[in-house]
């Protein structure tokens, strides 16, 4: 990541500036010392400068733009540091067990090797894997060339709208082996898109995609707080080619419009769907944690940790879901043929390791993979033993019930981890014993709760983070925005250090860092957390404070009142009222969502109206109030 920020910067520089015209005025005086050269480089050097400064500024717009509550901030530091000029550091000596790799050659196919093991059989359990050899060779899965299939409107060649449709979508990504840019497709003429078009109906009808397509070269970035040494402490960050991904885009929005047209995917799952995402599944636990308080009841919740899911899914499983759901024709070749013969290639500074095979899982960083992971783990939630309440986020998934008698709870739960248990063994999957918690959420007093998991026990606690939230067994809050305080002072020191080395950025671009970076973070799930006290929130209006007297260069004393008149930003409480409008406007336009009951069906606010004070008024009641 650091070389490829420093290197887009420099693709800017060079891009933009005439043919090296300050190094010619240079060479032209240095042999003349005439002045009237002299001042020839003087006017190309300050021109330069312009075009530099521009680019650098116009790449720092387009970086904060892609900011978030999830961005680690030493990926802006190495940006900032990339942006003054500093140098990027190499990979250091990598160490797996007793080999050390010291070139890059061998640090590329170290890390390939460490890449590729994560999707290899021998992390399965012997008995799948057994199971796994017999089915596949005992009940193969063929493609399908039935023509009535073929005709269906999922089936049908595509046409350029479709093409047109999704290319307007796309923003500019880093290119696989063939170098081919989205922008380049842009701006190609009619004449050519044509042949894009044939090209890809071709690949479509003959359900077999080009070897070059199935080929990701991988960087590797180093994960926070992570062993540099270590080959395990890397992310794989897979580039494939942008022509691939365009047709996969084209084949995703029809994969969906059948999931959506035939209503396969549970309303409980929201990942990788319009309209939806990790507030849904955050505020009806919060709801439900509140309802249980007022109520004085438990809510007995475990939260699923499933090891290494899109790298282990079992492709031949998975085909056999999409025959069941449905999904025919050549858009199943497509995907069969997809998941088939995956390789990688890691690089690192410019030199490749060999090509390794990725024997299972679905290709991370690919268009329509999240949509396949989605139909691979759809049938988790029937798993559940009713009243439970069931949330899924793409491979984050919890369960709960609540209650008064916490017996009958865990047995209830019991029943469901020995499904859930069941359910992964005859699909491959493996539920973490160390990583999978259980917490009883309520005011009650905690019981010891025994729950197993394949004949382990599950680890309580008394807190838990889910979905980026920390909630805590009383759920104050307290521990989330301890966490939020922590979170923000490296960022803090971000905006303090592009403040204090100002290279041609002005108050707006710190202020749109700040709000692409400080004030993300704050904002995310706040939905949630507004039920905090009053307390506990006055914590995150100091960190507000202090991240706005830094990009107004203001005095320590300026009152928060001035800071927030003069940078045109809201009191964080307004913001966070202003946010749960907004998401319930938004989830009112989608009736299936899940997250709508919690303001149009809760009996308690109405029963129990007089005692929400006490228990702190939840999402619901809260959204109904503002209404």
């Amino acid at each position: 990541m650091k070389q490829s920020q420093k290197l887009v910067v420099l693709y800017i520089q060079e891009k933009t500036v005439p043919g090296g015209t300050k190094r010619h005025k240079h060479r032209v005086y240095d042999k003349s010392k005439s002045e009237e050269n002299h001042e020839l480089y003087k006017t190309a050097v300050k021109e330069f400068k312009r075009v530099t400064d521009k680019a650098k500024t116009d790449y720092w717009q387009n970086f904060c733009d892609k900011l978030n509550y999830k961005t680690n901030v030493k990926t802006v530091w190495n940006t900032v540091k990339g942006l003054k000029g500093a140098k990027s550091s190499t990979l250091p000596t990598l160490i797996n067990d007793t080999k050390q790799a010291v070139s890059n050659v061998d640090k590329a196919n170290m890390l390939a090797g460490t890449f590729a093991e994560a999707s290899s059989d021998n992390n399965l359990d012997p008995k799948f894997r057994t199971h796994k050899l017999k089915t596949e060779i005992e009940n193969p899965i063929n493609r399908d060339d039935d023509e009535q299939h073929n005709r269906s409107k999922f089936n049908i060649p595509f046409n350029k709208n479709e093409l047109y449709k999704v290319l307007k979508t796309k923003k500019t990504t880093a290119p696989g082996d063939d170098r081919i840019t989205y922008e380049m497709f842009k701006h190609m003429p009619e004449s050519m898109i044509d042949i894009m078009l044939q090209l890809i109906n071709k690949v479509w009808v003959t359900g077999q995609l080009p070897h070059s397509w199935k080929h990701a070269n991988v960087i590797p970035i180093l994960k926070p707080n992570k062993n540099k040494s270590d080959p395990k402490s890397y992310r794989p960050i897979s580039l494939t080619s942008n022509f691939c991904k365009l047709m996969e885009s084209m084949v995703n929005v029809r994969l969906k419009h059948l999931l959506t047209e035939k209503n396969i995917i549970n309303e409980t799952q929201s990942g990788f769907r319009e309209g939806r995402s990790t507030l849904d599944h955050l505020l009806r636990l919060e709801t439900d944690i509140k309802k249980a308080k007022v109520r004085k009841q438990f809510l007995l919740a475990i939260f699923l940790d499933i090891e290494k899911a899109f790298d282990l899914v079992w492709r031949f499983g998975l085909l056999k879901k999409c025959k069941d759901y449905g999904i025919n024709g050549r858009l199943f070749n497509f995907i069969k043929d997809f998941l088939q013969d995956r390789k990688i290639q890691v690089k690192v500074n410019q030199e490749s390791s060999d090509e390794y095979d990725l024997n299972n899982g679905i290709p991370q960083g690919s268009v329509i993979s999240p949509t396949l992971f989605n139909i691979m783990i759809n049938d988790l939630v029937g798993l559940a033993k009713k009243p439970a309440v069931m949330s899924q986020f793409a491979d984050d998934s919890a369960m709960w019930y609540r209650g008064g008698n916490i017996k009958h709870l865990t047995k209830k739960m019991q029943e469901t981890l020995n499904n859930i248990s069941a359910w992964s063994k005859k699909w491959g999957f493996k539920i973490s014993k160390t990583k999978t918690i259980g917490v009883i959420f309520g005011d009650r007093h905690v019981y010891s709760v025994n729950l197993m998991l394949d004949n382990e026990p599950i680890k309580f606690q008394n807190h838990v983070k889910f979905l980026g939230l920390i909630f805590d067994r009383k759920l104050t809050w307290n521990k989330h925005v301890n966490y939020l305080q922590e979170r923000s002072k490296a960022i803090l020191n971000v905006l303090r250090y592009v403040q204090a080395n100002n290279y041609g950025m002005g108050t707006d671009s710190l202020l749109m860092l700040y709000k692409s970076l400080l004030r993300s973070v704050l904002d995310y799930g706040c939905q949630a957390f507004n039920s905090a006290s009053i307390t506990v929130k006055s914590k995150l209006d100091i960190i507000q404070a202090k991240g706005l007297r830094i990009v107004l260069g203001a005095h320590k004393s300026t009152p928060l009142e001035t800071i927030l008149a003069e940078s045109g930003e809201m009191p964080l409480q307004l913001r966070r009222d202003h946010l749960s409008l907004k998401y319930y406007a938004r989830t009112k336009q989608n009736p299936s969502n899940p997250a709508n009951q919690l303001v149009d069906d809760c009996i308690e606010y109405q029963i129990y109206n007089h005692k929400w004070n006490d228990h702190n008024i939840p999402y619901g009641f809260r959204v109904q109030n503002q209404r």
